[in-house]
């Protein structure tokens, strides 16, 4: 009680730095850069599983190959800028982060049924492929040009960090829980990103 007091007396809580507390723009910045970590999870986390995945479900290398690759990644691309034009990008990345997050939960309920998996990846694909258009305009609007470039760095180092964090976490997932662990759970994080981005409102 009395730490709590002279702790609150010398001009802050211990609980500091509170989010009500932080600039807007570091907000946006900090939940836009986690978007992107939980982003390169989901994009290699069925680079680890489909080892188990092609033993229990019997596919060849080209089958597999089929499945690995990023469908709808490039083509939506473009479309994502248009989007982050007329709706906004912070919007746009919502959105998108919520459809790969959701397909990935699709995955092992799919798995079993080859043209529900291609989907469920074309739709991880296209949620992924909007945000780096979203998060560049969200940043054109957001951050005041001195502190853009940081932003940026910021922001798109996440995917790097995502990408060692999902190698990481996988085998690990995999071996103790199943190989349908990791799609569970990378997309409930991505479900659960949503709740401090509506904090930033």
């Amino acid at each position: 009680m009395g730490r709590e007091s002279s702790s609150r007396e010398a001009g802050f809580d211990l609980g500091w730095p509170q989010w009500k507390n932080i600039p807007q723009r570091y907000k946006l910045i900090g939940t836009t850069s986690l978007a992107f970590v939980i982003c390169n999870m989901d994009k290699v986390n069925l680079s680890v599983a489909i080892i188990p995945m092609s033993h229990q479900f019997g596919w060849n290398s080209s089958v597999a190959g089929l499945v690995q690759f990023f469908w709808g990644y490039a083509l939506s691309q473009l479309p994502g800028g248009w989007l982050s034009k007329i709706f906004g990008g912070r919007k746009v990345i919502e959105i998108g982060v919520l459809a790969w997050s959701l397909a990935t939960e699709l995955v092992p309920v799919l798995a079993g049924f080859m043209p529900g998996l291609l989907l469920s990846r074309i739709l991880v694909g296209i949620g992924e492929g909007v945000s780096p258009s979203a998060a560049t305009d969200l940043i054109a609007r957001s951050i005041p040009l001195e502190e853009r470039s940081r932003a940026v760095s910021f922001v798109f180092g996440g995917l790097s960090v995502g990408s060692v964090t999902g190698y990481l976490v996988a085998p690990t997932l995999i071996q103790n829980f199943g190989w349908e662990s990791v799609f569970y759970i990378f997309g409930l994080l991505g479900i659960w990103w949503r709740r401090p981005t509506f904090r930033c409102r």
